[in-house]
């Protein structure tokens, strides 16, 4: 009786080491059964917050050595609602894989276990989409790189991976008389005086329907321009934008530009070829910033002076133009391109030009 005892003690002592080993064989993968990992998806690269299911199911691939890719892009610039971005996205994979897909709780079947690269493209308009990907918030394993894509390794049945980016944003600006202290009209059937416009609009000085003038005796004209988006949750710049000047140079000196009072250098010799053939023979001088332009006001300021014994006619208005920097895939390749304008034979504007004009009589 003693000894029987002692062996059911012993089976009973066996089955549960080989019971326990089995579970931790299975939860570490080396079973390939299903595994639970926990996996802080608020504190990677990019500093969101931790959305969506703690867990992330099974470390090992599945026997069809596919995973179910789930892809949403949130909206950051709206601080009302957990609200998403419907934008195309393009997946380089590792191992030769390519795909398209769209955002927001959209879905793809992908290799296991090969890593892709996550790149949106540009959508012109307001609410459109801002290409840039700017933070992480779910996404294990997953890093956020310089140029605004993400790259990560789906891994399991299911991969989750909620990404951060922005709405784009169209620009509304007013304009300040330096020289006579107050707020310009713009030109139009009924003149408003120091009320944001969108783009098209042309500034005259304080006086209603009066012109900027600047004479071989009063050669200078100050102003600022206050800019930002019409539309709070929205961003105008994706991977930064361009400000544009054409002020003919036969006429005037070159402007003096400053932006929330920081001096800019002219630097239209670093525009590429493409974005030459769209703005090389209209503007004399480009700057480029990568500010982030929301609903607060940024301040343009311009110094324009005529040039010596020059007298400024109704032919020489000054256009300033904004225009983004944004994301397309390349005309002849898969490529994702970074720029004002498309690679096509006629390029054309990623984002639409936003444009101001000041009357100059």
């Amino acid at each position: 009786m003693g000894k029987s005892t002692s062996y059911a003690k012993l089976g009973l002592t066996i089955f549960v080491v080989i019971v326990a080993a089995a579970f931790a064989l299975s939860y570490f993968g080396i079973l390939g059964g299903t595994s639970y990992n926990v996996y802080n998806q608020g504190a990677g690269t990019g500093g969101g917050t931790q959305q969506g299911p703690s867990v992330q199911t099974t470390s090992a691939c599945p026997t069809t050595l596919q995973t179910t890719f789930n892809l949403t892009f949130k909206n950051t610039e709206d601080t009302t609602a957990d609200s998403t971005i419907s934008g195309t996205a393009y997946l380089f994979g590792s191992k030769g894989d390519f795909q398209t897909m769209t955002s927001s709780g959209a879905t793809k079947t992908l290799n296991c276990d090969e890593t892709y690269t996550l790149k949106f493209i540009s959508t012109d308009g307001n609410n459109g989409v801002n290409a840039k990907i700017t933070g992480i918030e779910q996404g294990p394993g997953s890093v956020l790189n310089s140029d605004g894509t993400v790259t990560f390794t789906p891994i399991g049945s299911n991969y989750y991976l909620k990404v951060d980016g922005s709405k784009h944003g169209v620009l509304q600006a007013k304009l300040f008389d330096i020289d006579n202290n107050a707020y310009a009209y713009a030109m139009k059937g009924s003149p408003t005086q120091g009320a944001y416009e969108l783009t098209g609009t042309t500034f005259v000085t304080s006086a209603a329907n009066a012109t900027f003038s600047i004479s071989t005796t009063d050669t200078e004209q100050q102003v600022k321009i206050y800019y930002r988006v019409n539309q709070t949750d929205t961003r105008y710049d994706d991977y930064g934008y361009w400000i544009l000047i054409d002020a003919n140079s036969s006429v005037f000196n070159e402007v003096t530009v400053k932006v929330d009072g920081v001096l800019l250098t002219d630097q239209k010799g670093s525009i590429n070829s493409y974005e030459n053939r769209n703005f090389g023979s209209t503007y004399e001088y480009a700057y480029k910033l990568d500010n982030r332009v929301v609903d607060t006001d940024h301040e343009l300021y311009l110094d324009i002076r005529a040039l010596d014994g020059v007298e400024p006619g109704s032919g020489d208005d000054i256009v300033i133009t904004f225009q983004p920097i944004g994301a397309f895939k390349a005309t002849s390749s898969n490529a994702i391109k970074y720029a004002m304008v498309t690679d096509a034979s006629t390029p054309a504007n990623v984002f639409t030009s936003q444009t101001y004009t000041l009357n100059i009589g």
